[in-house]
C-alpha cells in the first residue's frame, strides 16, 4: 500500500515500518493501519513537505500496540480533543476514518482500547492504537 501511495504522491514521502518478531503472528482487526495512513497522506504533508511516516508494533505487558508516527503540520489543539473524544461534540465533517477505526476496536476488543492521538501543530502526529494479545477479545 505505501509503495503503490509513494508513487502515486509522486515520492513526496518515505517510511520505515518495524514490528517485533512477536507481534507479526499475533491476530488484529483488518484495516486499522490503512486508513490512518491515508489520514496522513491526505492531511499531513503539502506539497513543499517531504513527509516521513513510522509504524511501529511492539507487545507490551500483555498488550500489543501500533505507534503510527508523521513529521507533517500536525492538529490544532480543538480538532486534537474532539479526535480524542475530551469534547462531547466529535467533528461532524472529517475525522471518519479515525472514527471508524475507534469504534470498530472498542466494539471488538472492549472501552479499554482503541487510539490515542497526540499532535503538535508543526511537528507531527503520533497515533497509538493499543489491543489485547493472544486473541482474548475482552480482557
Amino acid at each position: 500500500y505505501l509503495e503503490i501511495q509513494k508513487v502515486r504522491y509522486d515520492n513526496r514521502f518515505s517510511y520505515e515500518v518495524e514490528v517485533e518478531k512477536a507481534l507479526e503472528y499475533q491476530p488484529v482487526l483488518k484495516l486499522i493501519l490503512q486508513p490512518l495512513v491515508e489520514n496522513i497522506l491526505i492531511h499531513a504533508f503539502d506539497q513543499d513537505h517531504t513527509g516521513l511516516i513510522k509504524i511501529s508494533g511492539t507487545i507490551r505487558n500483555g498488550h500489543g500496540q501500533f505507534l503510527i508516527e508523521d513529521n507533517g503540520k500536525g492538529m490544532e489543539h480543538n480538532v486534537l480533543l474532539k479526535l480524542n473524544r475530551l469534547e462531547e461534540d466529535r467533528p461532524k465533517h472529517g475525522g471518519h476514518g479515525i472514527r471508524n477505526v475507534q469504534e470498530r476496536l472498542e466494539l471488538y476488543y472492549g472501552k479499554n482500547y482503541g487510539l490515542m492521538i497526540c499532535s503538535s501543530e508543526n511537528e507531527g502526529t503520533t497515533i497509538r492504537i493499543s489491543f489485547p494479545i493472544q486473541g482474548d477479545k475482552h480482557v
